[in-house]
């Protein structure tokens, strides 16, 4: 996926180019662990999706926002539909600590200046 993200490259103030991607990659990378940690793999013949527009991604994963997590909460409430494969993630080191994630992935888009929300149904960036 890295190598899909556009990057913006301009005359930093000591005088050199930087070049900076579209999106924080802790951002992009966080939605889709999210989007296979909590994926409902009850629902057969679908599959997580992942698609790239002029300007936004949305990582579509099939089933609802998991237990009592709701788009006003998801930054405080944390639950795990798949306990086994979140700790599967944590242990190849995909998640560093569980339920810092999302609050990080909104804090790495502000902080970038973009806007960061998550639709129903999917996650987009």
């Amino acid at each position: 996926m890295r190598t899909q993200i556009k990057e913006h490259t301009y005359l930093g103030p000591d005088a050199r180019f930087v070049t900076e991607p579209e999106y924080p990659e802790f951002a992009w990378k966080e939605i889709i662990v999210n989007a296979i940690a909590h994926r409902d793999y009850s629902i057969k013949g679908t599959d997580i999706q992942i698609k790239m527009f002029d300007d936004h991604i949305t990582v579509e994963s099939p089933g609802t926002l998991p237990g009592t997590v709701r788009l006003n909460n998801m930054r405080e409430i944390h639950f795990s539909r798949n306990p086994k494969m979140a700790q599967l993630l944590h242990e190849y080191e995909y998640v560093r600590e569980f339920g810092e994630g999302v609050d990080r992935m909104y804090r790495e888009m502000e902080e970038a200046g973009l806007p960061a929300f998550i639709q129903w149904l999917s996650y987009t960036i």
